[in-house]
């Protein structure tokens, strides 16, 4: 189904789909790790936690999340008083239906190690917490993806690397706790079997971390 939303008319196929301000109250009540998704199958929005969101499903896409959210009531002007939830629901809404060509455009870019890599990380215990981000670094496309960890939700990691995961390339993994910078460090990612080392080098960087917070 993911053909169907990779055209130039994704918004349209959305286009009596939205994102009302129950389910972004359910995705606070979801905490880390909550998203709302983009369903090719009902032509939908649906909030779930993304534990349940198999990340080679092309027919679901990742619109929005608790970390977004989390960046959002922090950053959001409150100029409307007791509407400001709303306002900010509308915003939501609009961006996502209006935006979604472009994101799955971009989406379509990141290659078979980049998918690997993000169900290896999700092995360890990686949820994924926010929609992709798609910067364009010196004129290469990148991807930057977001995670908590599923046993201490308070760390969350976030992986950069350019889409095609190139030999020479570089993926930046960085591990914040409650939103403070705690660790960080290249890997090189080339292909789909150096996914898996990278990824338990990443759990085995948290846990030290955890393990030294616990000593202190």
């Amino acid at each position: 189904m993911r053909e169907h939303m990779t055209t130039s008319w994704a918004g349209d196929w959305f286009a009596d789909a939205e994102i009302t301000p129950k389910m972004v109250r359910a995705l606070h009540r979801i905490g880390p790790g909550g998203v709302i998704v983009a369903d090719a199958l009902t032509r939908r929005f649906r909030v779930m936690h993304s534990r349940r969101l198999d990340v080679a499903d092309a027919t679901r896409y990742i619109v929005y999340g608790h970390g977004d959210l989390r960046q959002d009531l922090a950053d959001f002007p409150c100029d409307y008083g007791d509407r400001d939830w709303e306002h900010l629901v509308t915003a939501i809404d609009e961006t996502s239906r209006d935006c979604l060509d472009d994101w799955l455009d971009e989406a379509a870019q990141v290659r078979s190690t980049g998918q690997r890599l993000r169900q290896e990380l999700r092995a360890r215990g990686f949820d994924p917490d926010a929609r992709t981000a798609f910067p364009l670094v010196n004129g290469r496309q990148t991807y930057i993806d977001h995670y908590t960890d599923r046993t201490s939700p308070h760390i969350t990691v976030t992986v950069k690397a350019p889409c095609d995961h190139a030999p020479e390339s570089r993926v930046l993994v960085r591990v914040f706790d409650r939103g403070g910078h705690a660790s960080g460090a290249p890997y090189r990612v080339a292909n789909p079997l150096t996914a898996g080392p990278a990824a338990h080098r990443v759990r085995e960087r948290v846990d030290a971390y955890l393990r030294r917070g616990a000593r202190t």
